[in-house]
């Protein structure tokens, strides 16, 4: 039989870390290209609930599955190159991270990215990306919930705190 060699994939640098002087008002940051496994369907009733409750955007600096719809407050940066992310980090006000993934995966270079940038980052308890948020300083894991359509109320709940309440109109 041939021998299997199991590999660990190659991390590209770190990101600086990224400081802010008031983590208010709150912004929501995804990173990468989100189809429905990766959470676009999540992500798009985040959007509403977000705009619903005259919260801040959404932002998605990546592309999404373009089936899915947004609300007029969300931000989809679109393509992106590795070296542009502090600034648009920066430019777009980013104070925490979600990684929506629906389903586990073996490995996410995003979560990897985001996590080195310092901000608080929120992901499902699912797969590696679970794994490697829940052992990062800066990692919050989000429970699996019985109720799929609770997500928006309770993602945030806890980046915003009790009911969304404490988050700020945009600027």
């Amino acid at each position: 039989p041939t021998p299997i060699l199991v590999q660990p994939h190659d991390l590209p640098a770190p990101l600086p870390r990224i400081s802010s002087s008031s983590r208010f008002p709150p912004v929501i940051g995804v990173l990468g290209s989100i189809g429905y496994e990766k959470g676009a369907k999540i992500l798009s009733q985040l959007s509403y609930h977000l705009d619903q409750k005259g919260q801040n955007p959404l932002v998605v600096i990546g592309d999404v599955d373009p089936s899915f719809s947004f609300s007029r407050t969300a931000r989809i940066h679109g393509r992106y190159d590795f070296n542009d992310l502090p600034d648009l980090i920066c430019s777009y006000r980013i104070t925490h991270w979600l990684i929506p993934s629906i389903c586990p995966e073996t490995f996410s270079f995003a979560t990897h990215e985001v996590l080195s940038t310092g901000l608080p980052v929120y992901c499902f308890d699912l797969g590696a990306q679970a794994e490697a948020v829940s052992r990062a300083s800066n990692g919050i894991v989000i429970p699996l919930p019985s109720d799929w359509s609770t997500l928006p109320d309770r993602i945030m709940e806890m980046i915003c705190g009790t009911g969304g309440d404490e988050c700020h109109k945009p600027s």
